[in-house]
């Protein structure tokens, strides 16, 4: 995985200072357009990657009431969106680097299967954007279609803490300008 991650960083390196010369990025990087100055690769890595916490996010407890099936809920949940809520809180790992707790968020899954609703139900974490990071995205989550009609719902608990062993790891970062179109 680092590895990987760091060969996109270099390939991302490259694109954003090549001159289109073909020359190789050591020899071509400057300020094409980068922003990357000084005419290295090491450089223009640096300007693209950065060192991130990285954490572990764990659906602990899960209480199912109603038309869908606890497992199903379960496996939905770990397989499809646990990276959405490990992703908002590695976004908050990078500046709160001890950040630590758990979340706990009731939700309302439709006839239809979309959630109908999402709320805090508490927290330890003690971090807002986190806290409304996680219950934004279970809003946007689907499950199948309830047999026999009827809404379920769904408590769920994710429990949140740093690598065990503190460990960093590069991660991609945006430095490319954003364009809008007109």
């Amino acid at each position: 995985m680092v590895s990987t991650v760091v060969t996109a960083a270099l390939v991302l390196a490259w694109l954003l200072t090549s001159s289109g010369s073909g020359a190789t990025p050591a020899r071509s990087c400057g300020t094409h357009g980068a922003g990357v100055s000084n005419g290295s690769w090491r450089d223009a890595l640096a300007a693209t990657a950065r060192l991130a916490h990285t954490g572990q996010v764990v659906l602990g407890h899960l209480a199912v009431r109603g038309s869908l099936d606890r497992e199903i809920v379960r496996r939905i949940i770990v397989r499809w969106h646990l990276d959405e809520v490990k992703g908002c809180y590695e976004k908050e790992l990078t500046k709160l680097p001890d950040l630590e707790g758990r979340v706990t968020v009731q939700f309302t899954v439709s006839v239809t299967g979309a959630v109908s609703s999402s709320d805090l139900g508490s927290s330890t974490l003690g971090s807002a954007r986190v806290e409304k990071c996680v219950v934004n995205a279970v809003r946007g989550w689907e499950f199948p279609r309830t047999m026999g009609g009827g809404t379920t719902l769904v408590t769920a608990a994710f429990d949140f803490s740093p690598a065990p062993d503190g460990k960093r790891v590069p991660t991609i970062v945006d430095t490319a300008p954003s364009f809008e179109a007109p």
